[in-house]
């Protein structure tokens, strides 16, 4: 058999014969030693200061006594002035030759001295076949820490130069240092215990076969993991995915974030693509070791999000409860003895509330940003200027939370004549953007600064033509790990459609655009790794926002049904195609709301 130790560490695995040098097996193996004399105490060698810089040690230590073992293991590995040393080196030793039903006393140490356990392993050896060899110690008291490993008729380099086929355990163990070493290659940031622990967990009894014929079919788990302990060594096994994976926002591998973070509404395909495509790191959820994974594996795969239905606004005598849903409701006031009226107007879609007044129940079909939530907002208007066809109207927009927040303010400028009214108007205002990966970083304000232009045509009394656009542009929003940024934004919105009225039934029939940018850029700052000492580290990732236009058609109507004098129904319907699948309906609506 063959003697040696077998050191493994991050970049190297090298095998060390007696008298000689030792050769490198692996890739990526570079190490530079001085050779080992093996004397009859050779447990002096784990007491140097020289191990401090091993993370693997792989020993056949056949004529080291026990005590002297102990003595140095405890002394240079486990004790706690070695904090270092004691995260990082793990001890290897192969279970010995005799065909015992234990392993050696040094093989078995870990049965005797408990804090050794985490980062100890002993190893049997299995032929190629995958069966027990006849010579190998069994694991017997050692199982929870022993594996089995190829120790029989290994091809190996050999004190002055050359190949030979060895059998043994002190084959079979350099198996175990190799995958230590490899998988503290791919997870540096994992302890020398969690490493153990992975090794462990990705060993299998599945095909390994006893020396007498024992399998774990025919006699069960446990009489196999006497002989095998956790089962045969999986290197691939080892630095693959043991649980699922999470990717985590806020830096800690103790709170993963939701299953799939969600992409910000209303910015295009083009960057849903792109996010798809991102590098992205994600963590075991078994021991927290990274993994690289897509984008597409993180964020949730659907480009468009939840588009802002498209109806008629309810009846504005209703009063606020109907505007803190949707839509708006408004209401004019005299000032005094004069002519000048004052306008108070209330709607949840924000976006729409500047020129609430001049749309009416159209103001329902003017879509808002679908990354703008609805939240009500009441607005006091009030004319500057009144002429015979030209108003020149400021406004003031606030909240009521639990205090009152002025959050915009801006003019209305409006000309008219029997059948032409024009809109122009300017605004700057605060508003909530759902811009957070996940409904925990849901909202952050943001000022927007908005211009709209607004056309209604009346052809005669029962038909109108009306076209809205507008061109916002979103103030500098920096990007963290949980929200993203934005960065000179500009967004382009349009709606168009003929209104038909006949009686109390109106319907309109029209295009739309949902929003598109014209220029900025979107950010976010993605996990890309984790340190030695468990510290998530994040990049940041831009995307230059692209003209995505997307027109498409709806149909909305609105009537009232009386039942009697003093009853109705009001029944509102919506279809709204789809502006990302134009063979797709959005989405479609039909209410009813009973007046007593």
């Amino acid at each position: 058999m063959v003697k040696g130790i077998t050191l493994g560490v991050v970049t190297s695995m090298l095998t060390i014969g007696c008298g000689g040098r030792g050769d490198n097996v692996d890739v990526d193996l570079c190490l530079s030693v001085s050779c080992i004399n093996y004397v009859s105490d050779q447990a002096e060698y784990l007491a140097q200061d020289g191990l401090n810089n091993i993370d693997a040690a792989n020993a056949n230590l056949a004529s080291a006594t026990g005590e002297n073992i102990r003595i140095a293991v405890v002394d240079s590995g486990i004790d706690s002035s070695h904090t270092e040393f004691n995260q990082r080196t793990i001890f290897v030793f192969a279970a010995n030759n005799d065909y015992q039903d234990q392993v050696s006393k040094e093989a078995g140490l870990p049965y005797y001295i408990n804090e050794l356990t985490a980062q100890f392993l002993a190893v049997m050896a299995i032929d190629t076949d995958l069966k027990e060899t006849g010579f190998t110690n069994r694991c017997g008291v050692a199982a929870d820490f022993c594996l089995a490993a190829p120790g029989n008729n290994i091809r190996s380099a050999q004190t002055g130069g050359g190949h030979t086929e060895k059998s043994g355990t002190s084959m079979a163990a350099p198996h175990v240092s190799g995958v230590l070493a490899l998988v503290t290659g791919h997870f540096p940031s994992l302890s020398a215990s969690e490493v153990v622990s992975r090794v462990k967990a990705t060993a299998s009894l599945d095909g390994l076969t006893g020396y007498f014929g024992c399998t774990l079919a025919s006699c069960g788990e446990s009489a196999m993991r006497a002989i095998f302990g956790h089962g045969l060594v999986n290197a691939e096994a080892a630095v693959s995915p043991i649980g699922s994976l999470f990717y985590t926002a806020d830096g800690s591998t103790d709170q993963p974030s939701a299953a799939a973070l969600r992409l910000p509404n209303g910015f295009g395909q083009a960057f849903s693509h792109w996010v798809a495509n991102l590098d992205v790191a994600m963590f075991d959820r078994f021991d927290g070791a990274q993994f690289m994974r897509k984008g597409s594996d993180v964020f949730a795969s659907k480009a468009e999000g939840t588009m802002a239905l498209i109806a008629y606004s309810p009846s504005q005598n209703k009063g606020t409860d109907f505007a803190a849903d949707f839509g708006h409701y408004s209401q004019s006031y005299s000032l005094g003895n004069t002519a000048y009226p004052v306008y108070f107007s209330s709607s949840a879609r924000a976006m729409n509330l500047a020129s609430a007044n001049f749309w009416g129940d159209l103001s329902g079909l003017l879509i808002q940003p679908s990354f703008i939530p609805n939240q009500l907002h009441d607005q006091i208007e009030m004319p500057f200027y009144q002429g015979e066809s030209l108003s020149l109207r400021p406004f003031m927009q606030f909240t009521k939370n639990t205090q009152t927040k002025v959050t915009g303010f801006g003019f209305n400028l409006l000309w008219q004549n029997k059948d032409t009214h024009l809109l122009t108007s300017l605004s700057s205002s605060k508003h909530n953007l759902n811009l957070g990966v996940s409904k925990a970083y849901e909202q952050n304000q943001q000022q927007i600064q908005n211009i709209e232009l607004g056309l209604q045509q009346r052809f005669n009394p029962s038909t109108l033509f009306f076209l809205r656009t507008t061109y916002s542009q979103l103030s500098t929003h920096h990007a963290s790990t949980q929200q993203w940024g934005l960065k000179k934004a500009n967004l382009m919105q349009f709606s168009s459609g003929l209104e038909i009225k006949h009686k109390a039934i109106k319907i309109a029939l029209g295009l739309y655009d949902p929003g598109h940018f014209t220029n900025g850029e979107i950010s976010l700052l993605v996990a890309k790794g984790i340190t030695k000492n468990k510290q998530i580290y994040y990049e940041k990732e831009s995307f230059k926002l692209k003209a995505e236009r997307r027109l498409a058609g709806f149909l909305a109507a609105k009537g009232r049904l009386m039942l009697s004098h003093k009853q109705a129904i009001d029944v509102s319907l919506s279809v709204q195609q789809s502006p990302y699948k134009k063979t797709h309906v959005g989405q479609a609506s039909l209410t009813a709301a009973f007046n007593f």
